[in-house]
């Protein structure tokens, strides 16, 4: 999962939104397609209804998700910004205080 959010760092967090539905979907759309290469003919009209609704499910929770990820990927590089400032401070403060 490190390699997913590192890929994701420089990213917008809209795009980042996007991609996370985008890959949502894909999935959904993959398990529709290994229920209808394993079902059988007669249950298989059952089983499309079945991997429909879970599609959009599988949508509908992946929207929500990927805002609330992108919203917390934007907070931590805030963050991140906000640490590295003042370790900056405190390093000069260090540096001024050795030549007193």
């Amino acid at each position: 999962m490190g390699w997913f959010l590192h890929l994701l760092q420089g990213v917008l967090v809209w795009i980042a939104g996007v991609i996370q539905a985008a890959i949502g979907i894909a999935v959904s759309q993959l398990c529709l397609w290994v229920v209808g290469r394993l079902a059988d003919v007669e249950r298989q009209r059952s089983n499309e209804m079945i991997a429909l609704a879970l599609s959009v499910t599988a949508v509908i929770y992946a929207i929500p998700l990927a805002l609330i990820a992108g919203e917390a990927w934007g907070d931590f590089t805030e963050a991140r910004t906000a640490v590295a400032h003042e370790a900056g401070g405190v390093a000069r403060t260090i540096q001024l205080a050795a030549m007193l």
